[in-house]
């Protein structure tokens, strides 16, 4: 008889401190745009991106995170680890922000599913999603200010 010995992974967080971009106040969707193009981890117009931004009560930064990078017409979003994030920071906001290399600052109907998707499972959570905006090089559209949140 064969004994099998399990690998037990533990679970921790690291948290790395911009010091620069800790605790900025968020008061409307460009403040949100001027913040994100200084952390934004790929050039707009080439590839596309999700990056969540993590929020506290007051509506400060308390973190950020890259969901994932894509490719010219998409990339994939992972609901989990953006609520993972939102736990490991005790964030009680998100605001989700994406590109979209062609230049078209419309929803497109992936846009509207994950922003109903995350709005809803961050809910179950006490989790806000503030807002969901989708960057240009020129501009931004924000899912809020439209009304389509």
């Amino acid at each position: 008889m064969q004994t099998f010995v399990s690998k037990l992974r533990e679970v921790t967080a690291v948290y790395k401190t911009v010091n620069d971009l800790n605790n900025i106040k968020i008061s409307c969707s460009k403040d949100v745009a001027d913040f994100v193009r200084r952390i934004y981890p790929v050039d707009i117009n080439i590839r596309e991106a999700m990056v969540v931004l993590y929020l506290n009560n007051s509506n400060r930064t308390i973190g950020y995170s890259i969901n994932s990078i894509g490719g010219i017409t998409g990339t994939l979003v992972d609901v989990r680890l953006i609520l993972r994030d939102a736990l490991l920071t005790q964030a009680t906001g998100l605001i989700l922000i994406h590109n979209h290399p062609s230049g078209s600052l419309q929803p497109s109907t992936p846009d509207l599913t994950i922003t109903t998707k995350v709005k809803e499972s961050a809910k179950i959570m006490d989790v806000n999603l503030i807002d969901h905006l989708i960057l240009t090089e020129e501009s931004h559209y924000s899912f809020a200010d439209e009304g389509k949140l």
